[in-house]
């Protein structure tokens, strides 16, 4: 595994999105070393001047177009279906439909309208089963789903929507553009863009150090 060390006059917390700037780090200093996992230096050791080199800042330009990944691109990828059901639906029928698609989520649907006036989701359906047994499958939507429902826009970041989502404690996020539904996020989709992105920093850090 191969990892940085900075030998420089500080080394700080920053925000990580500042372009200008390693995603995640501010230095300020002369020079920055290659190191083995172990903390060891690499066999080949490489240091440079960090602000002057033209290939640091390819390197710090990638990071950022990296970094800046956004609930837009996740939806072009995985695509911008979103299933629904209406508040008059039994629980039993959601359990299908849930089961049917393989999500954990339902967006809520006003009948008349189409707009949408809540979620559903495998928890608020496993917190009746609790409460009420076996005729858990009687009750309706309008009665367990959540109505202050936490969204998200197409412009944020990949970040923003982690911390978000962990704020709330909350594990699926409508994505609303100009007031209508575009597409639903679930934390799955996040941790695999966000997994997705280190695997990205990891291959332009690799080709960087090699070149």
């Amino acid at each position: 595994m191969i990892c940085f060390s900075a030998a420089a006059r500080s080394f700080r917390r920053a925000s990580p999105l500042t372009p200008t700037k390693l995603p995640g780090y501010a230095l300020s200093g002369t020079k920055i070393q290659v190191v083995q996992g172990s903390g060891r230096p690499a066999e080949k050791s490489i240091s440079w001047d960090v602000f002057s080199s033209r290939r640091w800042r390819f390197a710090q330009t990638s990071f950022w177009r990296m970094w800046v990944m956004t609930l837009r691109e996740i939806l072009d990828r995985k695509g911008r279906d979103v299933y629904a059901t209406t508040p008059h639906a039994k629980l039993g029928e959601v359990v299908c439909r849930l089961v049917e698609k393989n999500c954990g989520s339902l967006v809520v649907r006003d009948e008349a309208t189409q707009k949408m006036v809540g979620i559903i989701t495998e928890r608020d359906i496993l917190r009746v089963c609790c409460a009420e047994g076996a005729s858990y499958g009687e009750k309706v939507v309008d009665d367990v789903m959540t109505r202050k429902v936490v969204t998200g826009a197409p412009s944020e970041s990949v970040g923003e929507v982690m911390s978000k989502m962990t704020r709330n404690r909350i594990r699926h996020l409508p994505v609303l553009e100009g007031g209508e539904l575009v597409g639903m996020i679930s934390i799955g989709d996040v941790v695999k863009a966000e997994a997705d992105q280190v695997q990205l920093e990891n291959h332009y850090l690799k080709s960087y150090i090699q070149s």
